[in-house]
């Protein structure tokens, strides 16, 4: 969101995104590549769709990731001492999700989702964020077509935007 919000800057120059190592490519394939297939991609994709609307449906959000506490035991993989060193030490900051206790491990809270979109919203005079729906639980082909409900809710939510 920043640095679609930075593209529109004309003062702005240059924009930086750095990171420790590529989160999407673990997220998809593993640390070090240990679930790179097709398979365990679809698996783990199945999981989360799963995990997120069992979550939903109770209102609670199970966390994940944060640091191991200092002093990092010598016996830790050097990526989580590395991680752990780095958010809990030279980059700590008691608000931080990395730091502390960890993001949410599904990746997405609808009010947090909503919340930081009004903030990109805000960014533009002339718009407005008219509401927002989850209509999350599918993780596998063909399911939308059980979803009737969710579907008719969907279509009759973008058939009264103005």
């Amino acid at each position: 969101m920043a640095l679609n919000t930075a593209a529109l800057d004309t003062r702005i120059k240059a924009t930086v995104a750095t990171t420790m190592y590529d989160m999407a490519r673990v997220n998809a394939n593993g640390y070090f590549d240990s679930e790179d297939s097709e398979e365990k991609r679809f698996e783990k994709k199945s999981a989360l769709n799963a995990l997120r609307t069992a979550e939903y449906a109770k209102g609670e959000y199970s966390r994940g990731g944060g640091c191991v506490e200092l002093p990092v035991p010598e016996d830790t993989p050097f990526y989580v001492k590395d991680y752990s060193e780095y958010y809990k030490g030279r980059a700590y900051h008691e608000r931080s999700l990395n730091s502390n206790e960890g993001w949410n491990f599904i990746g997405y809270v609808p009010e947090k989702a909503v919340s930081g979109l009004q903030g990109w919203v805000d960014c533009f005079e002339k718009a407005g964020l008219a509401g927002s729906l989850f209509c999350g639980g599918i993780s596998d082909s063909g399911q939308a077509a059980e979803k009737g409900d969710e579907l008719s809710e969907a279509y009759n939510f973008g058939k009264a935007l103005r």
